[in-house]
């Protein structure tokens, strides 16, 4: 099975005896907020499904990787990292990513962003990958360019959810960017 080791959380392909620890951190309603695929209330039949559809499916094809951030000393999974829509003819992808509230702002999104983009860069031989932000998700955006991406473009009023139209902010990271900070 594939496992990302990193310093203080591993990426790996979530299983059914994760379900529990999904529900328990995307079950947030301010987790859910900047997400457009993530469901508020999120129960535990939304986390099956996406453990037994979801994932499946993406390992099959080889278009979408989902991995749980696993958090070693809690021995809990804290969140979840993956690639979308991998175009194999243009070698490129739009990654995304949540953490539990509790864990924000500790270390965690960066050390998983950059695990993930070893992976896309080094094993999957990718040139480009991609991001999306909502405009007021401040953080994500200061995120992105914390591991290398450069804002791309702004999409003005492209995303709506909770009763608002919000802009969406194009984070991009190239090959060549990526191998001169590592």
């Amino acid at each position: 099975m594939l496992n990302i080791k990193g310093k203080r959380i591993n990426l790996i392909i979530p299983t059914m005896k994760h379900v529990d620890h999904i529900v328990k951190h995307a079950n947030d309603e301010d987790v859910a907020k900047y997400l457009e695929n993530l469901p508020y209330p999120y129960k535990r039949k939304d986390g099956v499904f996406f453990v037994k559809k979801m994932v499946k499916k993406g390992v099959i094809s080889k278009t979408d990787y989902h991995f749980s951030i696993f958090e070693k000393e809690k021995n809990e999974v804290i969140g979840g990292i993956g690639f979308h829509k991998i175009n194999k003819k243009h070698n490129n992808t739009e990654v995304g990513y949540w953490l539990g509230k509790k864990y924000w702002r500790q270390g965690y999104g960066l050390e998983a962003l950059r695990l993930i983009l070893g992976f896309g860069f080094n094993r999957l031989k990718l040139n480009k990958i991609y991001a999306s932000a909502y405009g007021p998700n401040i953080a994500s955006q200061k995120l992105l360019k914390k591991a290398g991406f450069k804002q791309e473009g702004q999409f003005r009023k492209q995303l709506y959810k909770h009763n608002k139209w919000h802009d969406e902010f194009r984070f991009g990271i190239l090959k060549e960017e990526y191998d001169k900070q590592n």
